[in-house]
C-alpha cells in the first residue's frame, strides 16, 4: 500500500476534467442561489476535484488518425447527440 503512494507521488497528478465538470455543473445553483456561503460550496468542490485525480504519464501520446471531411460532416449531421 505505501508502495502504490510513492509510485502516485513519483507521477504528476491534474484534476479529472470530467469529474470537474460535472461537480461545477451540479453545484452551480447552490453557489448562486443558495443561502450557503460561497466558501462552503467552494471547499465542498474543491473535495471532490482531489477525489479522483488522472496521472499524467510521460511519453503516452496516441497518434490519432485524421479523418476525411466527408465523414467528419456525416458524425456531426447523423451520429453525434447533442446533450447538455
Amino acid at each position: 500500500m505505501n508502495n502504490l503512494i510513492k509510485n502516485q507521488l513519483k507521477i504528476k497528478q491534474k484534476v479529472n476534467c470530467a469529474v470537474s465538470f460535472h461537480a461545477i455543473k451540479s453545484q452551480a445553483m447552490a453557489l448562486l442561489f443558495s443561502g450557503e456561503k460561497s466558501d462552503i460550496v467552494i471547499g465542498r468542490l474543491e473535495k471532490l476535484f482531489l477525489m479522483n485525480p488522472v496521472l499524467i504519464r510521460k511519453n503516452r501520446k496516441v497518434p490519432r488518425k485524421k479523418r476525411s471531411t466527408r465523414h467528419q460532416v456525416n458524425c456531426l449531421k447523423r451520429k453525434r447527440k447533442i446533450i447538455f
